[in-house]
């Protein structure tokens, strides 16, 4: 018997027994390039952009970016009017995409009350926020407030608020851990379920456009301000002529569940996901550490039993900025040299933050399920600081067994999940 050492398991049991296989069963989005799974299969078939300018941020005094990946605005009437009143967009954006999971894995009404959620977010609604702050100061008290302004800005409201709806009785957690929120939603997901802890669950990510977060990164000067007139031509990932990323919304949400289950309900099979770590540089708390992304991805490689030749596909974090775009690719020169593929997807929605990993999770399920890269938009000539590695630049046709997302956020938190093409 072998037993659990951080920040993964090893081999095939624990202290207390058999680990458990977990399965993706189930997949829903809702982001800037479509408002289900197939949409945005066409819109990365087709090499959409869903980057937009957002007029209303002209207004904003001297922000300079005024692009942004906006989604498809969700039909609110799916969702009954008692559970709105305590959701922001990302709350509802999560809903939306829950239900199609829920309906793509065969999850049934009377499942629902077994089952967990995993599902994180930046923070809660900064609409909320805004709303809720704006009328403090406005009025000087609370008598204006509404009751359900303060769950909408909760930080695990899309987790809350999806247990709600779909009547949810087992485990609830949020991580809220920045770019990093939906991946480590999906990796604590399927360690519970890997350890026995759960069965069902769903996980992901979800988060809202809203000025604040242009104005942040703008702070620093990592945001996109030169394409505001052609909003479609940005972000720029692993491009001379990056300048920064440009901020999206959207959710992603997966349906994850032991082998056992799946097998037993007859379920479809998408992926299996045999690997996962999340670790933290504790060095800076907004440049990445090319050390630290370089053993999370290591560990979560020795995690899934898998060696650099056996991945066939990589979806790179990549946002766009300057600075990150090289330490990453740095990382993966030095692990991979040029001989994996890879692709940076937020060049087609901009960067959704909580939602980020898992919509990037799903397109690698989409790349094992349909053999097919999808490229990196914009990449017309790669920055000599990201040269060396293989980059995928146009969409091509490719058996792929084994892919890796990763995902990197502010505070030094790096997360690398592994999906191999289930075989039996």
């Amino acid at each position: 018997m072998t037993s659990n050492t951080a920040p993964g398991f090893s081999n095939n049991t624990t202290m207390t027994g058999t680990l458990h296989r977990v399965v993706v069963t189930g997949m829903g989005v809702t982001c800037p390039i479509g408002k289900s799974v197939a949409e945005m299969n066409a819109g990365l078939t087709e090499g959409k952009s869903g980057v937009v300018r957002i007029p209303e941020w002209e207004l904003i005094k001297e922000l300079r970016p005024l692009v942004g990946g906006r989604a498809a605005p969700v039909n609110e009437k799916i969702i009954p009017r008692k559970n709105r009143r305590t959701m922001g967009p990302e709350a509802m954006f999560a809903i939306i995409a829950a239900e199609e999971a829920i309906l793509d894995a065969g999850i049934t009404k009377e499942m629902l009350p077994d089952i967990g959620i995993s599902v994180g977010s930046t923070l809660g609604s900064p609409t909320a926020y805004q709303e809720f702050f704006f009328l403090l100061k406005d009025v000087g008290g609370f008598s204006q407030h509404k009751s359900g302004t303060f769950p909408k800005t909760m930080s695990h409201t899309c987790a809350a608020n999806m247990a709600i709806h779909f009547g949810v009785k087992g485990r609830v957690q949020a991580p809220c851990s920045a770019c990093t929120s939906g991946s480590q939603s999906i990796g604590l997901a399927y360690e519970a379920i890997r350890l026995g802890s759960a069965e069902i669950m769903l996980s992901g990510g979800a988060d809202e456009l809203h000025a604040t977060a242009a104005g942040v990164f703008d702070i620093i000067a990592s945001a996109s301000v030169k394409y505001n007139r052609t909003p479609s031509e940005t972000p720029r990932p692993f491009d001379q002529d990056r300048d920064g990323m440009v901020v999206g919304e959207g959710s992603g949400i997966l349906v994850l569940e032991s082998l056992q289950s799946a097998l037993r309900r007859g379920a479809r099979i998408y992926a299996e996901i045999t690997g996962y770590t999340s670790t933290c540089d504790g060095d800076h708390m907004t440049t990445p550490s090319i050390d630290g992304i370089k053993s999370c991805i290591s560990l979560s490689m020795k995690n899934s039993n898998t060696t650099p030749g056996q991945i066939d596909f990589i979806s790179a974090h990549a946002t766009g900025t300057v600075l990150g775009d090289s330490i990453e690719a740095g990382a993966y020169r030095d692990i991979f040299g040029n001989k994996v593929p890879i692709a940076a997807h937020k060049s087609y929605m901009g960067h959704t933050f909580g939602a980020s990993g898992a919509i990037e999770s799903i397109i690698c399920i989409l790349s094992i399920n349909n053999n097919v890269l999808y490229p990196t938009l914009h990449l017309k000539k790669t920055d000599e600081t990201c040269t060396g590695i293989q980059h995928v630049t146009h969409i091509q046709n490719k058996e792929v067994n084994i892919a890796m997302n990763n995902n990197f956020a502010f505070g030094g938190i790096n997360t690398s999940l592994v999906f191999k093409k289930y075989t039996g």
